[in-house]
């Protein structure tokens, strides 16, 4: 039987996996390859919330056959099938589970990419302003370096994910 409980950020993902670096953009070290890289990450986790079977969860019992009850979605589809009461989640585990379910998710995803394009908007604006020798270009420095900082903690939530670089939390 397929193992849910044994999945992990190297198992799940759109269609069933997580990219490999390979397939996801951004490999460099610099800002730009970051949120090129984080948009790949966010597209991962937007298609698999899209994949999944909408909450609320229910364990429904089976009458005959091996598995004993089956975790129903939503639409009645089945998410998962248990030998016995023995082989379910803990508490801690399934309220995780519904605390980031597929409207979460998607709803984590909107405001990670409404950050990043006002962050792209705001790097954009200030690179020209940076660049420039009159009295606000001290300011657009800083301000500069603050929204560099905020899509290096953005990125720093996908360090596990392939593809994450080591060089970005500099």
């Amino acid at each position: 039987m397929f193992d849910l409980l044994r999945w992990d950020t190297a198992g799940v993902g759109a269609g069933g996996r997580v990219a490999e670096s390979s397939e996801l953009r951004g490999r460099g070290d610099t800002v730009e390859d970051m949120i090129a890289w984080l948009n790949g990450v966010l597209d991962q986790r937007e298609g698999t919330a899209r994949e999944a079977t909408e909450c609320p969860w229910m364990w429904k019992p089976l009458p005959g056959g091996k598995a004993k009850l089956a975790l129903v979605g939503a639409d009645e589809q089945i998410v998962l099938l248990a030998a016995s009461a023995d082989s379910l989640p803990s508490a801690h585990d399934a309220s995780h589970i519904a605390l980031n379910g597929p409207a979460q998710i998607l709803a984590d995803v909107a405001a990670d990419r409404a950050i990043l394009g006002a962050l792209t908007a705001a790097l954009d604006e200030h690179d020209g302003q940076s660049r420039a020798w009159d009295s606000d270009s001290e300011r657009a420095r800083t301000e500069t370096v603050t929204l560099k900082q905020v899509v290096r903690v953005l990125a720093a939530k996908y360090a596990t994910w392939p593809g994450y670089q080591e060089v970005w939390p500099s």
